[in-house]
């Protein structure tokens, strides 16, 4: 079983590119210690460029980069991975 997750930054709450980039590594570093856990990087880091938010509204940016989360045994549970994911950001899970 794997999961995909979505990290996401947003201007209008004060997110910048550089946070996303900060939040990779402490992904990556959070896991690296688990050693039956796969962490794949689906996709790379996307800027999305929005030109209004609502009709009197200001243009926002995001940034996001998806990830398939998988585990190879059972020496750690799913419950013990997504707390370490949620410590940085709590993403939508989707089942894979």
């Amino acid at each position: 079983m794997a999961y995909e997750i979505e990290f996401i930054t947003d201007d209008r709450f004060n997110g910048t590119k550089r946070k996303l980039q900060a939040m990779d590594r402490k992904l990556k570093s959070s896991l690296k210690g688990m050693n039956c856990v796969v962490l794949q990087e689906k996709t790379g880091i996307r800027e999305l460029n929005f030109p209004k938010e609502y009709p009197k509204g200001k243009p926002s940016k995001q940034w996001r980069k998806k990830y398939i989360v998988s585990k190879n045994c059972k020496t750690q549970t799913w419950d013990e991975v997504m707390n370490k994911i949620n410590k940085i950001q709590a993403p939508y899970y989707k089942k894979i």
